[in-house]
């Protein structure tokens, strides 16, 4: 009977999880999930959720669970038997077998389990169990564990595709910059934080001087070549805070969370004067060709709506035009 009542509620957790798999937006929800199942599963255990670095070999502990002796930190797959070999590594209390180096308790008296996520062989992250009794759970919920560990890898490849997918259709395939609706939503989100905080922020507007103009006397590849410039360099000079969409055909727009309209000014000029700079060398020399009429505004100075800001930033790219071009202007209060 108590066999049958645990698989019961291991049937119930698993069907839990990929319900909330299903709708985890991040990896980190998935693992908070994850992690908490195990809590049930194991209650007496403790254990740790690693997550693979994009970039390094190196796995972040994301979702801790049960007491542990420290604090855990970030490990390379060097530190574990498991993530080199591909498969569960489990040591029992009193083996004699070779601890991970990463184990929290090295102790002869607790056992650890070891079992890497992965999917097509390439591992994703790392589930690290450690427990106090003879370990011998971890051999009856072995197959449980090794479910629930496919599952998390089927819901990180599915969480990232979705957001490869989302990033595709917010950014411009040209520039790689931002997409005016995008931007605009996020412009919403920004000023509600802004108003609570009393916090400033900046938009620049940069507008391509004549660009049909130049269009039509050099063609539609050295067009794409300006944009595609224009999108580089704006990725490049971006700061942490910072946002770039493609606002319109040849203009684009920069917001700046926490810039007054002083400290807009003066990013709006420092941009100007770093594109002269960048057409100077010749794998640019083709943004020798153009010039920008930079507009500059900010909230509250010039309004607290999505809609207020922009057309105010639109005007003042028009003084900046009006003005003689190729210079930056600041809208009118």
């Amino acid at each position: 009977m108590e066999n049958k009542t645990s698989g019961m509620i291991e049937t119930s957790m698993i069907a839990r999880l990929v319900n909330r798999y299903q709708f985890s937006l991040a990896i980190e929800e998935a693992y908070a999930v994850t992690a908490q199942s195990l809590g049930i599963l194991l209650p007496e255990d403790s254990g740790v959720l690693y997550l693979k670095d994009a970039r390094l070999d190196l796995y972040h502990p994301i979702a801790p669970w049960g007491k542990m002796d420290e604090t855990p930190k970030s490990i390379s797959s060097q530190d574990c038997w498991a993530l080199r070999r591909g498969r569960m590594h489990k040591v029992m209390a009193g083996s004699d077998d070779i601890r991970c180096s990463h184990a929290l308790s090295q102790s002869a008296d607790a056992a650890s389990l070891c079992v890497p996520i992965l999917t097509f062989g390439e591992p994703l992250g790392l589930l690290y169990f450690s427990s106090r009794r003879d370990g011998l759970l971890f051999l009856e919920k072995k197959q449980t564990i090794g479910l629930i560990a496919d599952l998390l890898a089927m819901a990180i490849v599915n969480i990232r595709l979705r957001d490869r997918i989302q990033n595709m259709i917010d950014r411009d395939y040209l520039t790689g910059l931002y997409q005016r609706g995008f931007m605009e939503d996020q412009l919403d989100r920004l000023l509600k934080t802004a108003l609570r905080e009393k916090s400033s922020i900046g938009l620049v507007m940069m507008d391509i001087d004549h660009f049909g103009y130049f269009t039509e006397n050099y063609g539609h590849g050295a067009a794409h070549a300006v944009l595609r410039d224009m999108g580089a360099f704006l990725n490049e000079y971006l700061g942490k805070e910072d946002l770039a969409c493609k606002f319109g055909g040849d203009e684009f727009l920069l917001i700046l969370p926490g810039h007054s309209l002083k400290d807009s000014r003066i990013r709006a000029e420092h941009i100007h004067e770093l594109l002269k700079d960048r057409s100077q060398y010749e794998d640019h020399r083709h943004m020798r060709r153009i010039t920008l009429s930079i507009g500059v505004a900010a909230f509250p100075d010039h309004g607290k709506t999505t809609g207020d800001l922009i057309q105010s930033v639109k005007n003042a790219v028009k003084l900046a035009k009006d003005a003689g071009r190729d210079r930056v202007a600041v809208a009118e209060e």
